[in-house]
């Protein structure tokens, strides 16, 4: 009997782990890909957070951007800031390094929005993951990389034939700079969009 229990133990711990290790796709990454499919998960504390660190690979290549209303658009950086960031802060010349690059930044209407306060929090978050693992990170071809704090979730998507590299304060930066109109009723999210169409952005539902 005793013995039994302890299988039904051991039995409910290996359940607990697997639900771990299996995290479901957040909504903002399948707006992008639907055929998202988890490469690695893992957890960052954050001053009591737990965000949630995702790589998808996207089979298909198939991604969604949404499309950025006129009205609501924001050009942000310069060429010659691509070029001087690229030197300085990457790992990878240019065109891979894409700090400084122009990004045009919008909302677009969703069926539920996250957060704002989630998303607040997501966003102010990326300083110390960039101290605690570098303050660039690298996106190879047809993936999906998320970060996620309850119902908010930061995608960014490489729509490259090749690796691109970018910095944790051009995205947070960016997606900030579109903050105020995802507070209002009618828009849920938000996406930034290189100029060359290089990668996406996504401030978005998780779930």
């Amino acid at each position: 009997m005793k013995s039994f229990a302890a299988q039904l133990v051991i039995l409910a711990s290996c359940l607990n782990v697997f639900a771990l290790s299996v995290r479901s796709v957040p909504q903002a990454v399948a707006n992008e890909c639907s055929s998202a499919q988890e490469v690695s998960s893992s957890v960052i504390s954050v001053n009591g957070l737990d965000i949630v660190r995702q790589v998808f690979d996207c089979p298909d290549g198939n991604f969604t951007s949404a499309s950025v209303g006129s009205s609501n658009v924001r050009i942000l950086n310069s060429r010659s800031l691509l070029e001087e960031r690229s030197q300085s802060e990457c790992t990878t010349p240019n065109p891979e390094c894409q700090c400084g690059a122009s990004v045009e930044c919008g909302c677009f209407e969703e069926n539920t929005a996250p957060s704002s306060s989630d998303c607040s929090s997501l966003l102010g978050s990326t300083p110390i993951i960039a101290s605690l693992q570098g303050p660039t990170f690298s996106i190879p071809s047809n993936q999906v990389h998320a970060l996620s704090l309850r119902t908010c979730t930061i995608a960014v998507v490489n729509l490259a034939s090749t690796t691109t590299e970018y910095c944790w304060d051009d995205l947070s930066s960016s997606l900030n700079s579109v903050m105020s109109c995802m507070n209002e009723a009618s828009f849920a999210n938000a996406v930034c969009l290189a100029l060359d169409q290089r990668f996406v952005s996504r401030l978005g539902r998780s779930q």
